[in-house]
């Protein structure tokens, strides 16, 4: 299996998610910056990241994430009502984004479709 880049401040969710991940046999790297996630970056085979974080967000980590590699496939985590911005990350090449709060098969089903 691939490696996913998990990116969230929030230590709560990061936990969550990394958990529900690697109890589904998936290997994690999990971050809680986007500064920490351009330095793991060479390890990643698909990225997972929230949109608002403090310092760099989701949309200027997707910009310097795609800069280095165009190929990676990033999915932006959104709270309800920045769609709009979402869409905007999508037109900027992220590969999806999965609005909060999402299902437990959402998120697996994306992260099978993103190591595919």
């Amino acid at each position: 299996m691939g490696q996913v880049l998990l990116v969230d401040d929030d230590r709560a969710v990061l936990y969550a998610l990394t958990e529900v991940l690697r109890e589904r046999g998936h290997h994690v790297v999990a971050v809680t910056s986007g500064r920490d996630a351009l330095a793991a970056l060479d390890q990643a085979d698909a990225v997972l990241t929230d949109l608002a974080m403090p310092e760099m967000d989701g949309m200027q980590l997707l910009s310097a994430a795609l800069a280095r590699d165009a190929t990676l496939p990033i999915v932006l985590l959104t709270a309800h009502g920045s769609e709009r911005v979402a869409v905007s990350a999508m037109k900027a090449g992220a590969y999806d984004y999965l609005r909060k709060p999402f299902t437990i098969a959402e998120l697996t089903a994306q992260v099978r479709e993103l190591l595919s």
